[in-house]
């Protein structure tokens, strides 16, 4: 909803009158855990900004140490197909320990990379050097 009011400074009749607009705005922002997915964004070899989903391993400590400076030394990259969104190539990687449990998301003792590659022929060419 938009609305507006026209504001009349009595003190100047030089200056004309000023609209005054406020906007109210509905926003919906996904909340996920610190086992899913995170989308972080990257400069691709041919320049573009580019992003990826990135998933800490299931196993590793959940204390407030940034993705990008992790320890694990293992990667898993998920090169998914062309207008598959990379949030969702990473929550393919899920398991249920049991039919109680929730899922888990990940790779053991892995982080997870599912990055995205705008264009016709995701890895190829570019894509590949992104890759």
């Amino acid at each position: 909803r938009i609305t507006g009011d026209l504001k009349d400074d009595d003190d100047d009749d030089d200056r004309s009158d000023d609209l005054v607009v406020s906007a109210s705005v509905r926003v919906s922002l996904p909340c996920r855990r610190a086992d899913q997915a995170v989308i972080a964004t990257f400069l691709d070899a041919d320049g573009s900004v580019q992003h990826a989903a990135v998933v800490r391993p299931p196993n590793a400590p959940m204390h407030k140490v940034p993705f990008w400076r992790a320890t694990a030394t293992r990667l898993v990259v998920a090169l998914h197909g062309t207008s598959v969104p990379a949030r969702d190539a990473a929550d393919a990687f899920k398991r249920k320990l049991d039919d109680s449990s929730d899922y888990v998301f990940g790779v053991e003792d892995a982080y997870l990379v599912a990055p995205t590659r705008h264009g016709a022929h995701n890895w190829e060419g570019v894509g590949l050097r992104t890759a």
